[in-house]
């Protein structure tokens, strides 16, 4: 079995199992892609959604698909191991993919209730709202 080594480069995007908050955080990981052309972004659907009509919806506002962003179709294992930061919103796969030494980025969007599994684990200092300010803590 070959060992995957993690690329400091790249951002796993990983959305709750609802459609409007896959929208919402790949929408979000798709203009991040457009400012920050020397990272890497994976986009990982729940399996319940179909990435497919997701990425065709998000096309119509884009227009096309960043170069630096890739569809999932690993193991989500195999995205973890290969990505040191991860973006999510209200998703558990973030438990396990902190515990496998993935920093956290939480998409805070201020208007709406704050739904992140590890709030208590880390402080707003991994919170984002803005495109611009994904790494800069």
């Amino acid at each position: 079995m070959q060992t995957i080594k993690k690329k400091r480069d790249n951002i796993l995007v990983v959305p709750e199992g609802i459609i409007s908050e896959t929208v919402k955080l790949f929408d979000f990981a798709f203009t991040c892609a457009k400012l920050h052309t020397n990272y890497n972004f994976i986009l990982r659907a729940h399996p319940v959604i179909n990435t497919s009509l997701i990425i065709k919806h998000l096309l119509l506002k884009h227009k096309t698909v960043p170069d630096n962003i890739k569809i999932s179709s690993s193991s989500l294992l195999e995205d973890i191991n290969s990505s040191a930061y991860s973006l999510y919103r209200g998703s558990a796969a973030i438990i396990q993919i902190v515990l496998s030494g993935c920093y956290p980025i939480y998409f805070n969007d201020n208007n709406e209730k704050n739904y992140d599994p590890i709030r208590f684990a880390f402080n707003s200092s991994n919170y984002i709202n803005n495109p611009k300010t994904l790494l800069s803590f």
